[in-house]
């Protein structure tokens, strides 16, 4: 029989609650939110930014095997548990995410379609490098990344930032070993992975830059992020 919390992940209870809570703040935080639609975007985007966060906090990304059930069972535990807290941590969370946005993401209007291949082709030798590991490794590096970008204040996009991150630390190794070299570290060196991806996220975080952009294309009305 399940329990309680159980029957609470099962409704979805820790993405409904977190997006509750990132919303009603954000309605009352200092970004220009035009409308309702814009302010549902941002409140999903930092509904995952948070959820990243707790995660990070709670001891989950640090290891090679994470069963995604498991964890979001414990953070309905938590949400259920320690409710006012969490609420409290996130309340000052939500200022700094808002404060990182305005600096980490870049507004584009085009009216044409982007070439994303062409955008990629500096990281077609990272997809190379990283294409020959098993998907439990790659997303294990995708979670260091995020662990890295938290350690160093990076709150914002971080499933967007956080590949950017593992695929410039390869190409970083690359150039400074060689390939070969580099092909071996990803396959074989999670532990230099670990470090390798901390340094780079120090010299993401030593910079004011924009790192995501966001294309609006006005004739089809929608967007997308690169």
């Amino acid at each position: 029989m399940r329990d309680h919390i159980e029957e609470l992940y099962m409704l979805d209870y820790d993405k409904k609650k977190i997006y509750s809570l990132v919303r009603s703040l954000l309605e009352r935080s200092p970004l220009p939110i035009e409308d309702a639609y814009e302010l549902e975007f941002l409140s999903k985007c930092a509904q995952s930014d948070f959820t990243h966060f707790l995660y990070t906090k709670m001891g989950l990304y640090t290891k090679i095997s994470f069963d995604e059930r498991k964890a979001r069972i414990k953070l309905c535990r938590l949400l259920v548990s320690r409710e006012s807290k969490v609420k409290r941590i996130l309340q000052e969370w939500v200022d700094w995410w808002a404060l990182k946005w305005r600096q980490r993401v870049r507004v584009i209007f085009d009216t044409e379609r982007s070439d994303k291949q062409q955008q990629r082709t500096d990281l077609k030798l990272a997809d190379d490098l990283l294409g020959g590991i098993p998907r439990d490794l790659s997303l294990y590096y995708k979670r260091l990344g995020i662990v890295a970008l938290i350690e160093v204040g990076e709150v914002c996009s971080l499933d967007v930032v956080s590949d950017f991150l593992v695929k410039s630390t390869v190409m970083s190794l690359a150039g400074r070993a060689g390939q070969d070299k580099a092909r071996s570290i990803v396959k074989y060196r999670p532990d230099l992975m670990k470090i390798e991806l901390l340094k780079k996220a120090v010299e993401i975080s030593r910079s004011s830059q924009p790192i995501v952009v966001l294309r609006v294309r006005v004739n089809a009305g929608n967007s997308g992020s690169s």
